[in-house]
C-alpha cells in the first residue's frame, strides 16, 4: 500500500519532470551533521518521555543559554542534554534566516528519497568526543539496516560529521556497511578556525547574547569534541618564534593565559591533557588510508580566505593574527581534500552551505546513484564517466561559446577576459580566461632542480577537474623530453572564479643550450604554452647576472 509521503513524492517528480529526479532510490542514504549542526534539548525527565526545553537551535535566542551547555571538568558528572533534530534553518534576526541544512535534505526528497523510511537523520550531542558519537552511529546504521532490510546505507557527512564517520569506517567495521561515502567539507586534517571562534566568537551580536568572548571560550573549552577539531602540532605560533607552538604537548596549554582560569586548576589541567591525549590519537587514525569498500567523494570549496595559524603574543594572553590559507572559510583545501587536491570536487560555496550548489548536487548524485537528467545536462563531462580530452578550438568565436560573459570579459585586450576555448570530443566547450607559463629561471645551470608553473582560469568551477596539463622540454633540433606531470596543484579564486596554478619539478638539461618548456594539454603534440630556457656551465658562479641582464 502506497503511503502519503509515496504518493507526495511521486507527484514531485512528475511536477518537476526533467528538473528533479522519479525513480525512489535503493540504498538508503544517512545525514551526519557537523558540530553545532544538531539542536539539543534538556533530558527527558523520564524514560521514553519527551525532550525538556531546546537549549540549541534556530536563532540568536539559544545563544543565550549557551552557558547551560557547559560540560562538567569533572566528566562522572555526566550531562543531561539529548539531540533533539536537524538544525534546518537558523534565524539571524526577527524573521530572516539563512538555511542550515534544509537545502540538503530538500534536494534529496526531490530525488526520491522518504524522510525516515530511505533518507534518515543522525542528530548528535556534537559537544561530546568524536570517538563516542561513532559508536552510537554504528548503532544507528544497524537499526537503520533492520529497518529498510538493506545491506549497506550511503552516508553524506558535513564537516565534523565526516570525522565522526570516518571512525566509524576506520576502528569499528562501518566499510562493510557503507556503499558511498560522501565527505562535504570534512576537516580531515583540523580546523584551525575554531581557535579563530574561541578568540573572536560569531559576531558582536552573538556574542552579546552569549555573555561575551570569554564564556563562548569558558564553554567551548569544556567539548571534548573541539580539541578533536584542532590541528594541535600545527595550529598554533608566538610572535617571537618562527616555530609552531604544539598544543600536543599538554603542558603548553598551561601557558595560555588567554584561557579562562577554572583550565589552570587541576582538574581542568587534567580534562585538557585527557582531551589532548584522545585528539592526538584520533590524529593517527586518520593519518591512515581509508579503507576499501565504499565509494568516496571529497567536495570541497577554497575561495575563500581561511584560518592556518593563530599568532599569539609572547605572553601567549591573546592572539596577534591569523595567518590564512585558501579554503571554504572554516576548512584549509589542504584539510578538506586529505593533502590530494587533484581527487577532490571543486565547488563555489561557503562552509555552512556547500551543500546548496547544483555542482554540489550533481556531485552528491553521482556518488549515490541518482538519476538526476537536469544536473547531468549540466555537469556531465562525458557519457559513462569517461574523461574528455580538450584541445584548443581555434575556429570557434568566443561570442558564441561563451555565453552570459560580458563585453569586457570578452575583450581579448583586458586583464581576465577569455584567452582561448578548449573543445572535447564529444563537443563540449570550456573558456579560459588567463594563461601562463612560468620557469624559476630564464637561465639555469646544466643538471639543476628546477620548477615551472602553469596558471589556468576559467569562468566554470567544473573545469578544474577535466583539465590534466603536462610539460615537456624540447631542445633546439626539436627533440622533446619525457612528459612531467604536475607534482602539486591548487586553487584559488578571483573575482569569484576558479584559477589553477599546476607546480611541475624537474631536472634542468645536462647539455648546454637553447631550449623550450612546453605546456602540452592532454598529452597532445601541439603545445598550448612555452617559455624558453637557456642551460649554461656555471663554471664562474655568474648564471644569475647573466640572467639578470636577459
Amino acid at each position: 500500500m502506497m503511503t502519503y509521503a509515496k504518493w507526495a513524492a511521486l507527484l514531485t517528480a512528475i511536477v518537476f519532470a526533467g528538473e528533479c529526479y522519479a525513480a525512489e532510490p535503493k540504498t538508503p542514504v544517512v545525514i551526519v551533521p557537523g558540530i553545532v549542526g544538531s539542536n539539543l534539548c534538556e533530558a527527558p525527565s523520564q524514560n521514553g518521555g519527551a525532550p525538556g526545553k531546546q537549549l540549541w537551535g534556530a536563532g540568536l535566542f539559544y545563544m543565550g543559554r549557551l552557558k547551560q551547555l557547559n560540560l562538567p571538568l569533572d566528566e562522572k558528572a555526566g550531562s543531561p542534554v539529548v539531540p533533539c533534530g536537524l538544525l534546518e534553518k537558523f534565524a539571524v534576526l526577527g524573521p530572516f534566516e539563512i538555511g542550515v541544512y534544509s537545502g540538503l535534505t530538500r534536494f534529496l526528497k526531490e530525488s526520491g528519497y522518504l524522510e525516515n523510511e530511505s533518507l534518515f537523520i543522525f542528530d548528535y550531542d556534537w559537544r561530546q568526543s568524536n570517538f563516542d558519537t561513532a559508536e552510537l552511529l554504528r548503532k544507528r546504521i544497524e537499526q537503520i539496516k533492520a529497518q529498510t532490510h538493506s545491506e549497506k546505507v550511503s552516508i553524506v557527512a558535513h564537516s565534523m560529521g565526516g570525522i565522526v564517520s570516518r571512525i566509524y569506517l576506520q576502528s569499528l567495521g562501518g566499510n562493510t556497511s557503507v556503499d558511498a561515502m560522501v565527505f562535504l567539507g570534512t576537516p580531515h586534517q583540523g580546523a584551525t578556525q575554531v581557535m579563530r571562534t574561541a578568540n573572536d566568537g560569531w559576531g558582536w551580536l552573538p556574542n552579546w547574547f552569549a555573555g561575551g568572548e570569554d564564556v563562548i571560550r569558558e564553554v567551548m573549552f569544556s567539548w571534548p569534541s573541539v580539541y578533536e577539531l584542532i590541528p594541535l602540532a600545527k595550529c598554533c605560533a608566538t610572535q617571537t618564534t618562527e616555530a609552531p607552538f604544539s598544543l600536543a604537548e599538554a603542558t603548553n596549554w598551561q601557558k595560555l593565559t588567554w584561557l579562562p582560569g577554572s583550565y589552570h586548576s587541576q582538574s581542568g589541567l587534567e580534562f585538557i591533557r585527557k582531551r589532548v591525549e584522545r585528539s592526538l590519537r584520533l590524529r593517527a587514525l586518520l593519518q591512515k588510508p581509508l579503507p576499501e569498500g565504499p565509494y568516496y567523494e571529497y567536495i570541497v570549496s577554497g575561495g575563500y580566505p581561511t584560518a592556518d595559524i593563530a599568532v599569539f603574543d609572547s605572553g601567549y594572553t591573546t592572539t596577534l593574527e591569523f595567518t590564512e590559507a585558501r579554503g571554504d572559510e572554516s576548512v584549509t583545501l589542504a584539510s578538506s581534500s586529505d593533502g590530494d587536491l587533484p581527487r577532490a570536487r571543486l565547488v563555489s560555496q561557503k562552509h555552512a552551505n556547500i551543500f546548496d550548489d547544483d555542482l554540489a548536487h550533481f556531485y552528491i548524485a553521482s556518488a549515490l546513484k541518482i538519476d538526476t537528467p537536469a544536473l547531468t545536462a549540466k555537469f556531465a563531462l562525458a557519457p559513462n564517466g569517461a574523461k574528455r580530452d580538450l584541445r584548443f578550438d581555434l575556429e570557434s568565436n568566443p561570442f558564441d561559446v561563451c555565453t552570459g560573459l560580458s563585453e569586457d570579459e570578452l575583450n581579448p585586450l583586458k586583464e581576465g577576459s577569455v584567452q582561448a576555448v578548449l573543445v572535447g570530443d564529444d563537443g563540449s566547450r570550456v573558456c579560459i580566461s588567463s594563461f601562463r607559463l612560468d620557469t624559476s629561471a630564464r637561465v639555469a645551470s646544466v643538471g639543476s632542480e628546477m620548477t615551472a608553473t602553469l596558471v589556468l582560469g576559467g569562468y566554470t568551477p567544473q573545469f578544474t577537474k577535466e583539465l590534466t596539463p603536462t610539460i615537456r622540454i624540447v631542445d633546439d633540433s626539436g627533440v622533446a623530453g619525457p612528459t612531467i606531470a604536475p607534482a602539486r596543484i591548487s586553487v584559488s579564486y578571483v573575482n569569484k572564479r576558479p584559477r589553477v596554478t599546476y607546480l611541475f619539478s624537474f631536472t634542468a638539461p645536462s647539455k648546454e643550450g637553447l631550449y623550450q618548456i612546453e605546456a602540452a594539454q592532454n598529452g597532445l603534440l601541439e603545445h598550448s604554452a612555452s617559455t624558453p630556457l637557456i642551460c649554461l656551465e656555471d663554471k664562474d658562479g655568474g648564471i644569475k647576472e647573466r640572467e639578470g641582464r636577459l
